[in-house]
């Protein structure tokens, strides 16, 4: 039975690797160390002012998941201050999110949680399992089973509401393509395809990278 969980939790783990490997981590890859003339607060705040919206605070957070609020933007102070693509990038998404989020909350709060969700549950089900293991009452073959099957399933959740991040990482796209949101074409080029690689970031567990 405990082989039926295996499979169960490998199956969608898999699917998010290899997902992840084709359209994220090959195109950062890529472009590894590039940079723009724009920090990411600066990049953010552009995209916030595409979208028309007033009296959205930016302010900068040192935390393990930074919540997407509709009238406050939370950015780490490394994205902030940054000028890498991958940074200015990830923080024109959480613009992004910021926007949708005054439109649909709900629908993003759910995004917030099965990311939240991915990332706890195996972590604290690993902990369960091992303090089980220290007294006997699981196999090896059963502890693999269960911790595969709760991997597989916060990747599920996260599939499930990938589609946010994608329409997140369009829009930006969008105000890179039709406004002046940057001044060189290249790096309007450059950023559209860093936002739509990690918009595919988290289609796997944060503790992956």
């Amino acid at each position: 039975m405990w082989k039926f969980f295996l499979l169960a939790g490998l199956l969608p783990l898999v699917a998010s690797f290899i997902a992840r490997k084709f359209f994220c981590d090959r195109i950062l890859h890529r472009y590894n160390g590039e940079k723009v003339t724009l920090t990411g607060k600066e990049f953010a705040e552009a995209v916030l002012k595409c979208g028309e919206v007033t009296g959205v605070e930016v302010v900068q957070k040192r935390r393990p998941f930074l919540p997407i609020k509709p009238n406050r933007l939370i950015l780490s102070p490394r994205v902030a201050d940054s000028t890498l693509a991958v940074d200015v990038a990830e923080a024109g998404l959480r613009a992004s999110l910021t926007l949708m989020a005054r439109r649909q909350e709900k629908v993003v709060a759910w995004r917030v949680w099965a990311v939240k969700f991915a990332s706890s549950l195996p972590i604290f089900t690993l902990m369960v399992i091992a303090f089980a293991l220290i007294l006997s009452r699981f196999s090896g073959g059963w502890a693999l089973g269960i911790e595969s099957f709760t991997l597989g399933l916060g990747c599920v959740a996260l599939w499930l509401t990938f589609t946010v991040e994608r329409e997140a990482a369009k829009l930006v796209a969008g105000f890179l393509d039709e406004k002046a949101v940057v001044t060189r074409r290249t790096e309007a080029e450059l950023l559209e395809k860093m936002v739509k690689a990690i918009a595919w970031r988290r289609i796997l567990p944060s503790f992956f990278g």
